[in-house]
């Protein structure tokens, strides 16, 4: 799908997906909630079904990946890998991406960044919250289960996949401009340096929600994440973004979300609603 804010053009690159049940994933949320959410879950199988994506924008000079996916060689209930196809199928070369910003380190949000020990976007400078640079790139980071029945550490761990871009990693912490009409929002929980970005071009906004969200219904319910850093963070960062996303009438999505749709965030008094952008 493809939104224009401005002169900015985001078009949503699908590497895979993946699925879980939903009351594995959010076993917090009412029967009914529950029941709401499963719109979006494999008829066969019941699970809800999520997205592995990335965003492509571009603006003047820059053509910009806002995360790489899973990767080539995708583990467990990872499916996909094809990113590359999609940048091909959008007429981008590798070569021409100029920046490539994670909204974190996990490992399906850094899949591509490098193959075979190499920088996979050999022109790009590649952006993070130095926060969770510090964390997952540190000697002493333990990969929790989930994340080893997911990947394959040796290959897919941010210390390994991001060490061949080392050298040009550039930093920001927290709430920063990361590039001109590109502000990373403080967002940290999901893990230590989980950030939010708004996208500004000739008085147009809109936000990307990185991992703060899994699924539309997270984030109207303000559901809790398995898998969070902190969640008492993460939940905190989700009402924050999602007050801001209201308040200011912003087009918002996020690469698990299914399909990667774009839609508004309202609140009637009695709830959050999610209208989608077709």
């Amino acid at each position: 799908m493809l939104l224009t804010v401005g002169s900015m053009t985001i078009d949503t690159i699908v590497d895979g997906e993946t699925r879980r049940t939903i009351d594995f994933l959010y076993p917090a949320g009412t029967a009914e909630e529950r029941a709401e959410a499963e719109t979006f879950s494999d008829r066969i199988t019941g699970e809800l079904v999520m997205t592995i994506g990335s965003y492509l924008v571009r603006f003047g000079d820059r053509v910009v990946l806002f995360d790489t996916g899973v990767g080539s060689q995708p583990v467990g209930t990872y499916i996909g890998g094809a990113l590359r196809s999609a940048l091909l199928a959008q007429g981008v070369a590798l070569a021409e991406i100029t920046d490539v910003i994670f909204t974190h380190l996990h490992a399906d949000h850094i899949g591509w960044a490098t193959q075979n020990g190499q920088p996979f976007f050999p022109n790009a400078t590649y952006r993070c919250d130095r926060r969770d640079w510090n964390h997952f790139v540190s000697p002493e980071y333990e990969i929790p289960a989930w994340e080893i029945v997911s990947s394959t550490p040796e290959h897919d761990a941010a210390r390994v996949r991001l060490a061949p871009l080392a050298d040009r990693m550039v930093f920001w912490e927290g709430d920063a401009e990361v590039l001109p009409g590109i502000t990373a929002i403080d967002a940290a929980g999901h893990t230590p340096g989980t950030d939010a970005f708004l996208l500004e071009s000739d008085g147009e906004r809109a936000l990307l929600l990185g991992d703060i969200v899994h699924s539309v219904h997270e984030l109207l319910f303000g559901w809790d994440f398995p898998v969070h850093y902190d969640h008492e963070a993460a939940l905190a960062a989700l009402r924050r973004v999602r007050s801001l996303a209201v308040e200011q009438h912003l087009p918002v999505s996020a690469a698990h979300f299914t399909g990667m749709g774009w839609g508004y965030v309202t609140h009637d008094g009695d709830r959050f609603r999610w209208q989608s952008i077709h």
